[in-house]
């Protein structure tokens, strides 16, 4: 999933990122709600550059952390 990561993923990126993460079961729906209300729109409000290059900073630590757990 790393490698879907851009220096600035956009919400809908993100989203696919996270359906992806349940479908494989590597979530649950509990964590992923969690996940989303991280990097929302209204959580992140700021200019769309940078909120885009912070929610994919957080996905990309989040990720290898669901992988090791």
């Amino acid at each position: 999933m790393l490698p879907l990561l851009r220096p600035a993923s956009h919400h809908h990126q993100a989203d696919y990122i996270i359906d992806g993460l349940l479908d494989k079961m590597l979530i649950n729906e509990r964590e992923a709600k969690m996940i989303q209300a991280v990097i929302d729109r209204e959580t992140l409000s700021m200019d769309m550059v940078s909120r885009d290059i912070i929610r994919a900073n957080i996905l990309k630590r989040l990720l290898p952390v669901i992988n090791y757990y």
